[in-house]
Parts: structure tokens; sequence; C-alpha cells
């Protein structure tokens, strides 16, 4: 795991020069000056969509989302640990209450917040 977490960090942060959105692998670890944002749905919502998506039952489902939330938790556990970080948010949403409009429209409004409100054409871009 040790290659990948180096190689994994200098991937992160030479597209991080760049404007963009990070999601997942731990960009919210690997880049701390950057807009954290978290965006989680209902259990329920994320069954319906493996179901949906992945044509998978729901005890796959159920499987699924315990399998992946481990692994997930896991990773990142072990990531913050080797780089003596720990996981913060600036924002955490949830996607059962906000469209996907309304959520892009409060993480401009908190980048702006956050480096100003000329934050996107300096190159901040929030990382989810």
């Amino acid at each position: 795991m040790h290659d990948y977490i180096y190689y994994l960090t200098r991937a992160v942060a030479l597209i991080a020069q760049a404007d963009a959105v990070m999601l997942g692998r731990g960009a919210d670890v690997m880049l701390p000056d950057s807009l954290r944002v978290r965006i989680q749905a209902p259990r329920e919502a994320r069954l319906q969509n493996l179901m949906r998506y992945e044509a998978l039952t729901e005890r796959q489902a159920e499987a699924a989302i315990a399998r992946s939330d481990q692994e997930r938790g896991a990773f990142v556990e072990e990531l913050a640990r080797r780089l003596g970080r720990h996981r913060r948010f600036d924002l955490a949403l949830d996607a059962g209450t906000f469209s996907v409009e309304q959520s892009v429209s409060i993480i401009r409004d908190a980048m702006h917040h956050k480096f100003g409100p000329l934050a996107e054409k300096r190159g901040h871009a929030p990382a989810a």
C-alpha cells in the first residue's frame, strides 16, 4: 500500500494545481488548504441506487454498501495515519435533502466565503 499512497498523493497534488474537483480517495486529507466537502446520501437512497443502476437485489446492495463503507473507511484511516493528518470537512451535504443544483450553489457560496469572491478565477476548487 505504501507505493499506492505515494503515487496517489503525487497524482492528487499534480491534479490540484489546476482547477479540479477531487472526489473521494482521501482528498480531504491530502489537500488541507482546499474546500473539503462531504456529500452523503441516506442509506435507503444508496440502496435504491445500487439496486436500480447495478441491477442488484436488496441483499446484494446491503452487502455492497457494507463492504464499500468498510473498505473506504479503512483506506482513509490508513492514509490519514501515514500522512499524520486528521479527516476534517468544511461542509457536509445530504444528497437526500439538496438537489445537485442546490448542492453546487451551496458549495460555490462556501468556496467564496473561504477563499474570496474571485476564488474560481484564482484556481481554488472544492475537494469532495
